[in-house]
């Protein structure tokens, strides 16, 4: 958070001791939480008890050493893996269940050495210090459900409600919705400052979202849709409809539900609270209806504009006003994403933010990483999708395909998955799914899977065989069936053109974005847990740095001291035994380096890698490089002259910025390269040879 002198320039004199509340709180003494969940400490741990710890987790994921832990859990096999973890991370106390705990097999361990205290009703003394936390919230809670559109929905929310102060807002980060996460997120974060806390709230197994709403106890609680998503944890729809509308059932009170009057079990729910309706084609009135929806073409890349038809809330009450209509542009594409900017519409007025001030937000929003991300990169279009494969979002992302148009010789290349999570519906879903794609125009589809026919695997990762078996049937030519990353990225480096549109939809556990990454130089990969929860830092000649297995490279992370201030540094073409994928995040920024050799084979260079090395006059590219990305030799000035191979597709937008010596740039006039605005100084010339 930083220190109160920091905090007291950015907030202000008045906000200063609640800001020292903030901190407190999240500084709270281990006899605290023991006598917030009713309990007593060990003798053995008296001496800890005034110890205050930084936070308090719900869960074995992310956890730092002197923090509280408290483990609801009744799982044994979970409960197993914590307490391994926690040999080595040592966090200060562990809360957990004594049941549990007392039925695993503990030859071998050495658990009787950690911080230990037993819970003899671990749910309930949770749920206990959980309510505290949430009864001395005065801010507003906000809950997001449904079966698509949570994270979409949460972003244009975020650009909403966010206060230019700092700490009035939060929300989870990516999707976390879990059950441990809500609980880890109420501890640490419903703090005297944040104004709104928002949350997604994801359906896994029966109760799940009922537990987590009896914790939120939302004021607001928005529902996208309810469609047949997880149906193998829930057995039926009834039950998966009933989970999700909990979140209503537990809205605080006088809280008000916002949803989607386009989906008919929505529509027809008995609703007893407070509801603002939001919808497109229903027949039925509705608080919020979006109208003249309509894709605008920006640089190749289809952009949503809609109006938006209201009746602006009087005092709190609805219907007191004339109805008006405003004009939303956004920078996500897909006509279904026009129910997540009604629904943080709706919800912006409820909190008072002033329409021009929402449409502004709004309009701000872009999609990044691996969620509907639509981007111009060389002289590709990406389409990168990759976590929701819902059935309903294939076909919406795979229709965005569809309309898009390609230069003369470019293919529409669809990549996708077939759902997972279906249960015993899982073959007649995933042939409905493979009727509706083949009546859309495409050049080719590429099913792409696992090769395991297991149950266990068909349920976590889709029954891809019976996709292609059904678009086969259903009279599709050009579909091919791929079951490894192996061969997926043999096909993207081998018969992707530089016109080709490409979309990647597919589950996140089947790591698509890998071979796209090594094919083409993106960095989709990187900041998932596919990656980074996985990497260990390790030297070797004179770098630190991690092997990606999944990718078969390997990344340099920063060098050590001597070649820090070393005046040549040449990159080696395999560290840790793995070909050089890139060079990471700031990892030589403002190093002594004068001479730099990339080797064969770096493919990309990250954000800000050589950030400040003032005195590098001398560059000499890796033949394989694909992207330098933004801010990669930013303020270099000693820069005089660079060249670039064949292979370049990418530079982006600030990567030589400040740059001023730079004077020349020479790239092979075969490279199908994209170079962004601002990527150069403007006395750059750009020289093609």
């Amino acid at each position: 958070m930083g220190s109160f002198a920091n905090i007291k320039r950015r907030i202000g004199k008045k906000a200063l001791n609640k800001a020292k509340d903030l901190y407190n709180k999240r500084h709270t003494p281990i006899g605290v939480i023991a006598k917030q969940l009713g309990v007593e400490l060990p003798e053995a741990l008296k001496g800890v008890s005034k110890f205050k710890v930084r936070d308090i987790y719900f869960t074995h994921i992310d956890v730092e050493p002197d923090s509280a832990v408290i483990l609801p859990m009744a799982d044994e096999t979970l409960m197993v893996k914590a307490l391994n973890k926690f040999s080595k991370i040592k966090p200060k106390v562990i809360f957990l269940d004594k049941d549990t705990y007392d039925n695993l097999d503990k030859s071998g361990t050495e658990w009787d050495k950690l911080p230990l205290v037993f819970l003899e009703d671990a749910k309930t003394q949770c749920h206990g210090i959980l309510e505290k936390y949430r009864k001395g919230y005065k801010g507003k809670v906000v809950g997001i459900t449904g079966s698509f559109g949570k994270t979409t929905t949460k972003m244009f929310i975020g650009g909403v409600l966010k206060d230019k102060a700092p700490i009035r807002y939060f929300a989870n980060k990516a999707n976390n919705n879990s059950l441990h996460s809500i609980m880890d997120n109420i501890m640490k974060h419903m703090g005297v400052l944040t104004k709104y806390f928002v949350q997604e709230v994801g359906a896994v197994r029966i109760d799940a979202i009922k537990v987590g709403a009896s914790y939120l106890r939302p004021d607001f609680a928005v529902v996208t849709n309810v469609k047949p998503h997880h149906l193998g944890s829930y057995g039926t729809f009834e039950a998966l409809f009933k989970d999700k509308l909990e979140l209503v059932e537990n809205l605080n009170e006088g809280g008000t539900a916002i949803v989607n009057f386009d989906d008919e079990g929505l529509r027809n729910y008995d609703y007893k609270c407070n509801l603002v309706s939001f919808g497109i084609e229903c027949e039925e009135k509705v608080d919020f209806r979006g109208k003249n929806l309509r894709s605008v073409s920006e640089d190749g890349v289809e952009h949503l504009e809609m109006d938006v038809e209201y009746v602006p809330f009087i005092k709190g009450a609805k219907g007191n006003g004339k109805p008006r209509t405003c004009h939303v542009i956004t920078q996500v594409s897909g006509e279904y994403n026009a129910y997540n900017v009604l629904a943080a519409f709706a919800l912006g007025m409820l909190c008072k933010v002033k329409e021009s001030e929402i449409l502004e937000s709004i309009s701000k929003i872009k999609m990044q990483g691996n969620r509907q991300n639509l981007m111009k990169y060389g002289k590709n279009t990406l389409f990168v999708d990759c976590y929701n494969v819902a059935n309903e979002t294939i076909i919406n992302s795979a229709n965005i395909l569809a309309q898009i148009e390609t230069e003369e010789e470019g293919k529409k290349i669809a990549i996708v998955g077939a759902e997972n999570g279906l249960g015993k519906d899982r073959k007649a879903k995933t042939q409905e799914l493979a009727v509706e794609l083949a009546k859309l125009d495409l050049d080719q589809i590429i099913c792409f899977g696992r090769a395991s026919k297991e149950d266990k695997a068909l349920e976590r990762y889709g029954d891809v065989r019976t996709l292609y078996r059904t678009l086969k049937k259903e009279g599709v030519e050009n579909v091919r069936m791929i079951l490894s990353k192996k061969k997926l990225y043999e096909y993207l480096r081998d018969e992707v053109r530089p016109e080709d549109v490409i979309l990647f939809k597919c589950i996140t556990y089947l790591g698509v974005t890998i071979p796209m990454d090594r094919a083409f130089g993106t960095n989709f990969s990187l900041d998932t847990n596919l990656v980074k929860k996985k990497k260990e830092i390790i030297g070797e000649n004179g770098f630190l740095g991690y092997s990606i297995n999944t990718m078969e490279e390997s990344l340099i992370t920063e060098p050590e001291d001597q070649l820090f201030k070393a005046k040549e540094i040449t990159i080696p073409d395999n560290f840790l035994g793995l070909p050089v994928f890139g060079i990471d995040k700031k990892a030589f920024s403002e190093s002594n380096v004068e001479k730099l050799d990339l080797g064969e084979n770096v493919k990309v260079i990250l954000p800000n890698a050589f950030k400040g090395c003032k005195r590098l006059k001398e560059i000499s590219f890796s033949n394989n490089l694909m992207h330098i990305m933004e801010g990669s030799f930013k303020d270099c000035t000693a820069l005089r002259e660079i060249r670039l191979g064949d292979k370049i597709r990418q530079i982006d937008g600030g990567a030589f910025e400040n740059c001023n010596g730079l004077k020349e740039v020479y790239i092979s006039k075969d490279a199908q390269i994209r170079i962004e605005e601002n990527a150069f100084p403007e006395t750059t010339k750009i020289n093609w040879v």
